[in-house]
């Protein structure tokens, strides 16, 4: 399915103060799920010259300069924890804003049972306040429009482009637009899965320093994990779920539009890995000769392999898990989350310090 290869605000709603992916709705300000709200969507990037998110031709959608259209209020609908859907209503049906499951391009699709149709909110690493719509389709990639009018799905990335902003200010009189309702609204979780028990294994030559995220709380657990040596740490998994939708809009000459949707939603990554190798930096020698020891100080400091995700629901059996060759292999030690470089630290070695030191080095 997930052909396009993967490399999304401020949601500035009147009732939003944040929010996060691991805590309940009402933490995001959203409006309680079945009780959609009309507005328009800007990022940060945009916002100063009143860029909004606009439906074009062909489907297409694109930042353009504000104007009185139909094409560019929204309705947000809430329909699960910390997802939404976003729709317009034109030619008397409702349109989402989706991802191509081929193409991973951005576009407004007839509104359906896709998953590709629903976005995940979460909270922005640049502002208390702001979010990121994550596409529920392609994990990991986010909605993001450019000052140069481009809609697309990147990785997350910090910058303002994937700062959403949506304002509920009423349409202008002159922009008619039918208001939608939710009739019904339903998530009915699958059966769930026991935890993934799981070795995690250090294939290295040197110490490794596991650092396993929760995304749904923002806590870690750290993991020190010697040469050749293991730990045991149990994933909980997410099992989807599936979300039931039905939308009445009424129209101009008072006939009411329904259309219900029954959305089977994939699960959810709970977890991220990070893994530091714990690397000799340097060591201090005494050339005075008074100290008793002649290596006074041997200094570590936590160097990063790689970060990667534990992945969802049963794509994820547990078992063993090679931390250091899973690492190296996401060819991202940039991507490692910020570490103290303290962690390392340690009471003084039994083992002589100069041996050890020699030690460490020979074997890389």
């Amino acid at each position: 399915m997930m052909r396009f290869r993967h490399g999304l605000a401020l949601l500035c709603l009147s009732w939003m103060t944040s929010c996060c992916d691991a805590q309940p709705q009402a933490a995001f300000g959203l409006p309680p799920a079945g009780q959609p709200v009309l507005g328009t969507l800007a990022t940060e990037a945009t916002i100063a010259r009143r860029w909004v998110l606009t439906a074009g031709a062909k489907r297409s959608v694109a930042m353009r300069p504000q104007r009185p259209s139909r094409a560019q209020y929204w309705t947000l609908a809430p329909v699960g924890k910390n997802t939404v859907r976003l729709q317009l209503f034109e030619a008397g049906r409702l349109w989402s804003l989706a991802v191509d499951r081929e193409t991973g391009r951005v576009a407004i699709e007839r509104s359906d049972d896709k998953f590709e149709q629903l976005w995940r909110v979460s909270r922005s690493p640049r502002s208390p306040q702001a979010v990121r719509l994550q596409s529920v389709g392609f994990r990991g990639l986010f909605l993001t429009g450019e000052t140069d009018s481009q809609v697309s799905l990147k990785p997350p990335s910090g910058l303002a482009a994937q700062e959403w902003i949506f304002d509920p200010a009423p349409p202008p009189p002159a922009v008619n637009i039918p208001v939608q309702q939710m009739a019904e609204h339903a998530m009915r979780p699958n059966p769930p899965l026991p935890p993934a028990v799981t070795r995690l294994v250090n294939t290295h030559t040197s110490e490794l320093l596991v650092r396993v995220t929760d995304l749904r709380s923002g806590t870690f657990v750290d993991l020190a994990i010697p040469a050749g040596g293991s730990r045991n740490f149990e994933f909980q998994r997410d099992a989807g779920a599936t979300f039931v939708e039905r939308y009445q809009v009424a129209g101009p000459l008072g006939n009411v539009f329904q259309q219900q949707f029954v959305t089977a939603v994939p699960p959810v990554v709970y977890y991220d890995v990070t893994v530091y190798e714990k690397f000799l930096q340097s060591i201090a020698i005494d050339r005075t000769g008074k100290s008793p020891q002649r290596i006074e100080d041997i200094n570590y400091q936590p160097k990063g392999v790689g970060y990667f995700v534990i992945p969802p629901g049963d794509l994820f059996p547990g078992g063993e898990l090679d931390v250091f060759r899973s690492a190296k292999r996401a060819n991202n030690p940039g991507a490692v989350r910020p570490l103290d470089p303290k962690t390392f630290s340690e009471a003084e070695p039994t083992q002589d310090p100069l041996k050890r030191a020699l030690q460490e080095l020979s074997d890389r």
